[in-house]
């Protein structure tokens, strides 16, 4: 949501269809908005770390991303990046094939989320390293 704070970075980011999302809590307009955006078959990207790594090492998924994939169904694509994380350059980018989201257990929504997070979070750990990215926890 900081971003929106500048008038012309906020400008942009809504032309890119972008909206902010409060990283520091859990965001329900934002969630809300994300599931209507699934449902009705359009794309949302979501960053499930949060924040940007400067050491290269990921940290664990907010359940966000764990929560928009169970409850709206939608395929999951996963996508790392490597040469980001100083801002220099150039980026480099890969695509992964579509995570599977069956056998997560029925358990309570939170520990689902949570467990779907995960799966997500590992494939992504895997492709970073796969980037040139150190061996993740």
């Amino acid at each position: 949501s900081e971003l929106f704070a500048n008038p012309v970075v906020s400008w942009l980011l809504h032309g890119l269809r972008a909206f902010p999302v409060e990283r520091s809590r859990a965001d329900f307009v934002a969630t809300r908005r994300a599931l209507r955006l699934l449902r009705a078959g359009g794309a949302v990207v979501v960053f499930p770390e949060g924040h940007v790594s400067r050491t290269g090492h990921m940290r664990r998924g907010n359940p966000g991303a764990g929560l928009l994939a169970m409850r709206s169904g939608a395929t999951v694509i996963p996508a790392a990046t490597w040469d980001t994380q100083l801002f220099r350059g150039p980026a480099r980018v890969v695509f992964g094939p579509p995570i599977d989201m069956s056998g997560i257990p029925d358990a309570p929504r939170n520990a689902r989320n949570r467990e779907a997070t995960d799966r997500i979070m590992r494939v992504l750990c895997e492709m970073v390293i796969e980037l040139g990215g150190p061996d993740q926890p």
